[in-house]
């Protein structure tokens, strides 16, 4: 099957005092050359504790929580994002704040940043 290029949206119904909207791209595989800088960008991104999803929508008390899961494999999987939105928000609103923070992120990330994450 061909790369998606474009968004796929799939809802699915379920009783919870939460939306969860989780977002995905095939991930690498053990010996890509990129997957130390895969795993660095996904935890600058998504860092339950430092990471800039958390400073711009878990702070912001548009979401209780974000992690995401990056790591490579044997064979391709998924990589994933997570956010848990505020209770109240709907699916629509909590996409469109993520979609949002994502087009800021490259100006928050700088070197400092990074340096830092790389200690943790």
């Amino acid at each position: 099957e061909k790369p998606r290029i474009n968004l796929r949206r799939k809802v699915i119904n379920a009783k919870s005092e939460n939306v969860f909207m989780i977002d995905s791209v095939m991930g690498l595989r053990f010996n890509d050359p990129r997957v130390a800088t895969d795993s660095l960008l996904c935890d600058l991104l998504a860092d339950p504790e430092h990471g800039f999803l958390t400073q711009e929508l878990v702070e912001k008390n548009f979401a209780t929580r974000v992690y995401a899961g990056c790591d490579a494999g044997i064979d391709p999987q998924l990589e994933t994002v997570t956010v848990a939105a505020a209770p109240g928000l709907s699916v629509e609103k909590i996409e469109e704040l993520y979609l949002k923070a994502l087009q800021k992120f490259p100006a928050w990330l700088t070197d400092q940043k990074v340096q830092r994450m790389k200690r943790l």
